[in-house]
């Protein structure tokens, strides 16, 4: 057999050398399992104060017990605390804080787009809208032949503005932003993942055809290598091993056995009754293979979320409509408002949030994948659209991780990049082409110029 004709048939096959020779390069990593990628983005920053929210640097994270991360506690050997990241296109000096959606997740440089408010009213001009396609947007167009919902982008019901997404199909077009379509409320959500989808029988019939292509490799990969000698045949050799990996895993339990068919949401839900849904829905369609790529923001609008005064812990949690009297103040106001206590009822805050995130890693992490979880397979980010309470400081940023993508990532971290100083910060573009990396994406193209290598991440 030509060599030219195995390369050919490889390729056809979708398993063409450099994708073999990138697969042998991680050996390291667990390659068994999907790799999945959740991002829950918050806005209004996050209390500076050290110790609370931020942590001082270690490589070994120990969360203190009375600060608002402290819902991680049992989760830390599988969470990383990263401050320090700031949008490296951002132009801080010409627009505010409530314009840096379209930059939580792309890395690269801003498109043009026509003047308008972030909410639609025309008041201030903001000039700018994300450049290129949002990571999740960018792994999701790898997906789209091999899943049934290449990606999920979800908005809390009441978000508005034309440039208020995370999620973007690429630059502008017609001189106008390119956000992602959106699902708004758990009704949505479900039919989106589960409304026509059988799982088992779609799932069968992907795992066949995959099986027979890298079965039909294998047998290429075996005859090939007869002919060959010294390095090229102890690389075919690697490449033998790694197919067989996979056909063998092909061929075995499918990854999403004994997932369930959820029932529908019910409808008006207050915000914790929101969240809870949301992430059984989540877990279940990354269970099941259905989608492998979820982002969710939580935003304000016309139902924003109010708090109680005296939150702490499981506290209920409301939305202005309720009029309930234990519901004091909105998250937006808490941010940016005075009084003595102030900092404590924002680490209030930032605690709701950080237990909303360990209930969703508790979940993953109940889901065994072979030797690893589902939360070990995947890299789930709590990132905020801000840096700071009041102000709203786009610089700075506090970013929590969790999972390890199958092994490529590390955890169980406090990151201050590089020592902790404002002045000295990290673009957040080189913290997504490492999840990029990770979850099998070129970061150079989704990063250009940005992507470096993470050294204590990677």
């Amino acid at each position: 057999m030509k060599r030219r004709t195995l390369i050919r048939t490889m390729t056809l096959s979708g398993l063409g050398l450099p994708f073999l020779r990138s697969i042998a390069r991680r050996a390291h990593a667990d390659d068994s399992a999907p790799k999945r990628l959740i991002v829950l983005c918050r806005t209004n920053g996050n209390s500076q104060e050290m110790g609370h929210y931020k942590l001082p640097a270690s490589d070994s994270l120990t969360i203190p017990q009375d600060s608002a991360l402290a819902p991680l506690g049992d989760l830390a050997p599988k969470v990383n605390v990263i401050s320090g990241l700031t949008y490296q296109h951002f132009e801080s000096a010409v627009f505010g804080c409530h314009l840096a959606y379209p930059y939580v997740l792309t890395a690269a440089p801003p498109g043009r787009v026509r003047d308008g408010g972030w909410d639609g009213s025309g008041q201030p001009p903001y000039g700018f809208s994300a450049g290129g396609p949002s990571l999740d947007r960018f792994l999701g167009a790898s997906l789209r032949s091999t899943i049934p919902v290449e990606s999920i982008a979800m908005r809390q019901t009441g978000s508005k503005g034309v440039n208020r997404y995370i999620s973007y199909e690429g630059g502008p077009v017609g001189n106008a932003p390119n956000p992602a379509a959106t699902v708004d409320s758990p009704e949505e959500l479900w039919a989106r993942l589960f409304g026509d989808f059988d799982p088992a029988g779609d799932g069968a019939i992907r795992r066949a055809r995959a099986s027979v292509i890298h079965t039909h490799v294998h047998s290429l990969l075996d005859r090939y290598r007869s002919r060959m000698a010294g390095w090229e045949k102890e690389q075919v050799e690697a490449h033998l091993q790694t197919v067989e990996t996979v056909r063998a895993r092909l061929n075995g339990p499918a990854p999403g056995a004994g997932c369930q068919m959820p029932a529908e949401p019910a409808a008006d839900l207050n915000p914790i009754e929101t969240f809870d849904v949301v992430s059984d829905l989540i877990v279940e369609a990354l269970r099941c293979d259905i989608t492998r790529v979820v982002t969710f923001l939580w935003d304000g609008g016309p139902g924003r979320w109010f708090i109680p005064d005296n939150f702490r812990g499981a506290a209920r949690i409301g939305r202005s409509s309720d009029n309930a009297s234990n519901l004091k103040e909105e998250h937006s106001d808490i941010g940016h408002g005075g009084g003595s206590d102030r900092e404590r009822r924002r680490r209030c805050v930032d605690q709701w949030y950080v237990e909303r995130y360990a209930s969703l890693l508790r979940k993953l992490d109940a889901v065994r994948e072979g030797d690893r979880s589902l939360l070990d397979n995947s890299v789930v980010v709590l990132a905020n659209r801000d840096g700071n309470h009041n102000p709203h400081s786009v610089a700075n940023l506090t970013w929590l991780t969790a999972g390890s993508a199958g092994g490529q990532l590390t955890t169980g971290q406090s990151v201050l990049w590089p020592s902790g100083q404002a002045d000295t910060t990290l673009s957040h573009g080189r913290l997504l082409a490492s999840f990029c990396r990770a979850m099998g994406g070129n970061a150079s193209e989704f990063a250009p110029g940005d992507d470096a290598r993470l050294p204590f991440l990677e």
